[in-house]
């Protein structure tokens, strides 16, 4: 008994030891080539034919025995034959199978002439009794060697088929291994019956100890398998081939598979240089985010390592938001999704579309590195409004100075006129009239360099609040000095209601207020002088709607309303009409103007993510438009 339990433990360490020794030296594939396996995968089954001849037997249980070659053999070599399906698809596994039956037939063939050469008196390679022994071995063991190798050629031709069959039917690559080779195994008995019926022993000799035994080894190697292709290999290259490939590529076109393969190799090898060396980050994921792929500058980022398998992490666990909230896969209905990730202290400018590959759903990431990007464009905002504001702080020096002297012209003019106002009050009323007059347009004038100081000193910090146009417009008529109006037809059309806008109430007034002083300016000495305000949607505005370069180019014209400012003063030429919004530019006399006004009106609009447009006829007049965002009314 002891004998029995020692011989099944040597042929279970044999068969285990062949096993672990095969998968090793697959893994190292790359380093001995793959030919170099392939071609030692077709001896050892070669070998196995040796064996099988010298018909050596270990006692199973009882009187149930079966051959040692076939189970520590023949078994590892049926195992790793699938594995070389499994994991590099059609072709090769059908180079395997051609160089095992080129190694049988040269077995035979040398089989044969050993034996002729053992049987030829004068001539014998072993004379005396060892010759004798091995034509015995040779020929006794012919008939059982070519019915387990086309027993054998079944299982294999057999068993890819099986393996595919499983798979496609739903189940795991585990469960379609364990499956596959008993199956194979059966189908492999399919000679060994119809051999058995025809010597007339039947079925029985079949399913003999053989049989059981070879059974038994087949679920340890299929766990073995499994365990090595989930601990060590990743690439699985059968996901595409049919159940019936691999018969017709064996039957069939071999030499044009080989073709297919090799320009397969090549495009996948293309593929994988842009793939790869691309500057940008690419990651491929299933419906689940669970990474397939990922090239070298996503490896980099994410910090994936050989031995950290992209199957082993999610998208989720990679990435967060800009707001440092939890990134969640979108679903289809949010497909293609773009937006801002971060991932390891970088911003990632990124999107999200899906794909079909062989009625798979994939989902590919493309992003883009935009940290340092995103850093320039803050510091060249910081650096805008550095700049801005020491501009504002010298045109406020030079506007300062000016407006020191107008000033101060204005309170000597205010002092002279009320000391004449004194002398003459009591004697002449109609003069002391006449003064004050002049009294109020120049502290009119004083309050509209206040207000242009003012304007400078708020730096664009407005109060916005929902404005309606028809009160905004009305305020501006009460404002307008009506001593400036005597000789002008000024006419103000209130707009609906629904025409509003979000704005600096204060900060809009004076702007309307500036341009038409302006155009009352322009109208001086014209005859039948007209003076409009009124507003429309930007699609009605006699102004074309042109939208700036920059930001606002792409504006929506639905969206924008046009407060028009018309007159038919003087107009201005080309040259001057480019040049009015610049600041200190001014055709008005000395001392009549800073040329500070429509500059800061245009500062003031575009800080409302507004536009100022004119068109200008000499001796016809002017009409400014100001575009401006419209709201809905509540």
């Amino acid at each position: 008994m002891p004998e029995y339990i020692y011989a099944l433990s040597m042929v279970l360490m044999e068969m285990l030891f062949l096993f672990v020794t095969l998968l090793a030296l697959y893994h190292q594939r790359k380093v001995i080539g793959e030919n170099a396996f392939l071609m030692l995968l077709a001896l050892l089954f070669t070998f196995d034919r040796w064996i099988a001849a010298a018909d050596i037997r270990v006692v199973l249980w009882g009187d149930v025995t079966f051959r040692v070659g076939e189970v520590a053999i023949g078994l590892p070599a049926l195992a790793a034959f699938l594995l070389v399906y499994i994991m590099q698809g059609v072709l090769a596994a059908q180079r395997v199978l051609l160089g095992m039956i080129t190694a049988f037939f040269i077995y035979i063939y040398m089989g044969q002439i050993t034996r002729l050469q053992c049987e030829w008196d004068g001539f014998s390679l072993f004379p005396g009794l060892y010759g004798g022994a091995l034509e015995a071995l040779l020929s006794s063991g012919r008939a059982t060697v070519n019915l387990l190798a086309v027993s054998h050629f079944c299982e294999l031709l057999s068993l890819p088929v099986i393996y595919k069959l499983w798979s496609n039917l739903g189940l795991s690559r585990r469960w379609s291994v364990f499956l596959a080779m008993p199956c194979a195994i059966l189908i492999g008995l399919l000679p060994q019956v119809a051999s058995g019926s025809v010597a007339g022993d039947g079925i029985s000799s079949v399913f003999s100890g053989d049989f059981y035994a070879r059974m038994c080894g087949v679920g340890i190697m299929a766990i073995l398998l499994n365990i090595y292709i989930e601990r060590f290999e990743h690439d699985v290259s059968d996901s595409g081939h049919g159940v019936f490939d691999f018969i017709f590529a064996f039957f069939g076109s071999y030499g044009r598979l080989q073709e297919a393969e090799k320009n397969l190799v090549e495009w996948q090898n293309r593929f994988y240089t842009v793939f790869d060396h691309s500057t940008e980050i690419i990651v491929t994921c299933d419906e689940n985010g669970t990474l397939l792929d990922a090239n070298i500058v996503a490896k980099k980022l994410f910090q994936l390592t050989e031995n950290r398998r992209e199957e082993d992490i999610t998208l989720g666990k990679l990435l967060k938001l800009s707001d440092g909230s939890e990134f969640i896969l979108p679903g289809d209905e949010n497909l293609p999704w773009r937006g801002d990730c971060i991932a390891g202290g970088r911003i990632l400018q990124s999107s999200i579309f899906p794909v079909r590959v062989q009625n798979q759903r994939l989902l590919v990431m493309n992003a883009r590195d935009v940290t340092q990007e995103r850093e320039y464009a803050r510091e060249k905002e910081q650096l805008t409004e550095q700049l801005n504001h020491s501009q504002r702080l010298e045109s406020l020096g030079i506007l300062a100075g000016g407006i020191a002297h107008d000033f101060n012209n204005c309170i000597h003019a205010i002092l002279g006129y009320v000391d004449v106002a004194m002398i003459f009050g009591k004697d002449d009323p109609e003069t002391v009239n006449k003064h004050l007059e002049k009294i109020g347009k120049v502290a009119e004038q004083a309050g509209k360099l206040t207000g242009q100081m003012l304007g400078f000193a708020r730096r664009g910090k407005y109060h916005v609040v929902d404005i309606v146009l028809a009160e905004l417009f009305e305020q501006c008529r009460m404002l307008l000095a009506p001593q400036k109006l005597s000789d002008i037809e000024f006419t103000v059309t209130l707009p609906d209601k629904d025409l509003r806008i979000s704005a600096d109430m204060f900060q809009i007034q004076q702007v309307l207020i500036n341009m038409l002083l302006n155009a009352v300016d322009a109208l001086n000495g014209v005859e039948n002088a007209g003076l409009e305000l009124f507003a429309v949607p930007a699609n009605e505005s006699p102004v074309a709607f042109a939208p700036p370069p920059g930001d606002m180019e792409n504006a929506d014209i639905s969206e924008y309303l046009a407060i028009i400012i018309r007159d038919n003063g003087c107009g201005m030429p080309p040259e001057v009409a480019s040049r009015i919004f610049e600041p200190f530019f001014t055709t008005k006399p000395v001392g009549s103007g800073t040329g500070m006004g429509l500059s800061m009106a245009y500062g003031i609009i575009a800080n409302h993510k507004g536009w100022i447009q004119l068109e200008s006829v000499p001796g016809q007049g002017t009409t400014f438009a100001i575009f401006m965002k419209r709201i809905s009314a509540v």
